[in-house]
């Protein structure tokens, strides 16, 4: 099952990149406005109904109500943002004495002498 093409060709020539032509000539995409600084600026504006509070108090205000009225997930979204995740500790059950890691070029032995 010979392949149709010579080594090191892979399509049609005539298709492929000439000497010196770029495979993307528009080049790399334009970057996206920092999303941060973006959301900063959004969330730093002051609410629609002239009220003194910023749009990010609004969305805090908004997730306390709902979390008051027992949406969990909003009590989540609350908690771990003001005092960070709880740690979720792993346990095992592994009793693990001896792990042997061999090469070829080694001895069995594994004598180092």
């Amino acid at each position: 099952m010979g392949g149709k093409f010579e080594k090191g060709q892979s399509g049609n020539p005539s298709t492929q990149f000439k000497p010196g032509q770029s495979g993307n000539p528009k080049g790399r995409p334009k970057k996206l406005p920092q999303l941060d600084e973006l959301l900063a600026d959004v969330l730093g504006d002051d609410t629609k109904n002239n009220e003194q509070k910023t749009i990010a108090e609004g969305i805090i205000m908004r997730l306390a109500d709902m979390a008051l009225k027992g949406d969990t997930k909003a009590a989540s979204i609350l908690l771990d943002r003001a005092y960070g995740k709880a740690v979720q500790p792993i346990e095992g059950n592994m009793n693990i004495t001896n792990i042997r890691v061999g090469f070829d070029d080694e001895e069995e032995s594994g004598d180092d002498d």
